[in-house]
């Protein structure tokens, strides 16, 4: 039989299992290293996502923090004019009770007045 002879049974030798052998470890190495790489990319990725999230989160803080002081401060600022505003209605309210005590001895007193005027008359 001849070497091209198809129907021949060829057996498995020893060499041609060593012959595959440095091209199947090849394919290996090349798997690791594009794995390697691929993690490599995706910590970068990671660390990249992470920094920015960090940063995102620091300048919203800073914006609450902001907007924080200034409602404190606005509502400081209510609490000032409304405390001075009860105070203003309270001295105006004072000021009508004594109106209001003057008027009701004024009435008084001219009552007596006019009681004394009419005894003096009957």
């Amino acid at each position: 039989m001849s070497s091209d002879d198809l129907t021949r049974n060829k057996e498995k030798t020893d060499q041609d299992d060593k012959d595959t052998q440095p091209t199947i470890t090849a394919v290996f190495r090349l798997i690791q290293d594009v794995e390697s790489r691929q993690n490599a990319r995706l910590d970068e990725t990671e660390a990249r996502f992470n920094a920015r999230l960090d940063e995102t989160e620091a300048r919203l803080n800073s914006r609450i923090d902001g907007v924080e002081s200034r409602l404190a401060g606005d509502i400081d600022g209510v609490n000032t004019r409304l405390i001075e505003g009860f105070k203003e209605l309270r001295h105006k309210i004072d000021a009508l009770n004594r109106r209001a005590l003057q008027s009701e001895a004024g009435y008084e007193d001219l009552s007596e007045r006019v009681g004394r005027l009419e005894s003096k008359a009957s």
